[in-house]
């Protein structure tokens, strides 16, 4: 059995195994959050429409319409644009890798996958829609998982690999903890690989808060939050 270990996979392992089981075995049940369908809105517009502010808020309403979000994110996703073009289109240039795709051996039958939003001059770039963008990266499994694939990818380190910021323009660098890597490497990954390979997923989630913005909440464990948020 060929196992991929993704940065989504790897994040959701640690939040909840359970995850994993609905993400690898039964992917057609998430239902995306307002959030998830804000970011990949705004992810599709920079892919095609990097070079153009104007044919970016073209796509954000054709892409927008239809998709259920009100009017709030809408304009959240035109903010989205208008700050790319404000503080990162010189960042990057004609040359670069958009949505660069990759897998790479990690050993046996296990595989590194994942998609760089765009690589430019040997550095990485990843663009985020989070209300709260971190200070630090060092502990972030993203990018963990992003120093790893890069150096398996060409046989070199990365020149940087940031988070750039679409809600308040801040550009964060990324810098490796041996510490934290070590703990992916050694003992993350080879828990989620065992845990796949023997379907011993536990509900972990129900304990630390996960479950209320996880995407296969209906099915995995019913009304039970949407009771408990109305409760609290």
């Amino acid at each position: 059995m060929t196992i991929n270990v993704s940065a989504s996979s790897l994040s959701d392992f640690v939040a909840c195994s359970q995850r994993v089981y609905y993400r690898i075995f039964e992917a057609g049940e998430a239902i995306p959050s307002r959030e998830m369908l804000m970011g990949s809105i705004t992810h599709k517009v920079l892919e095609k429409h990097w070079n153009s502010l104007e044919d970016a808020q073209v796509a954000v309403v054709k892409l927008s319409s239809g998709s259920g979000l009100d009017l709030v994110a809408i304009e959240s996703i035109h903010h989205f644009v208008n700050t790319y073009f404000d503080k990162f289109r010189m960042m990057v240039t004609d040359d670069d890798k958009i949505e660069k795709r990759f897998k790479v051996k990690l050993y046996d039958d296990v595989y590194l996958v994942g998609v760089f939003d765009r690589v430019t001059r040997g550095t990485v770039i990843d663009w985020k829609t989070n209300a709260s963008p971190p200070k630090r990266l060092e502990n972030n499994i993203q990018f963990i998982l992003y120093d790893m694939a890069y150096t398996l990818l060409y046989n070199k380190k990365a020149e940087g690999l940031y988070l750039a910021s679409l809600k308040d323009g801040s550009l964060v660098r990324y810098k490796e903890s041996k510490l934290h890597s070590e703990e992916v490497v050694k003992n993350i990954i080879p828990q989620f690989v065992e845990t796949v390979r023997k379907k011993t997923f536990v509900k972990s989630g129900l304990f630390n808060g996960s479950c209320y913005r996880c995407p296969f909440k209906a099915d995995c464990i019913g009304d039970w939050w949407r009771n408990s948020v109305v409760d609290n």
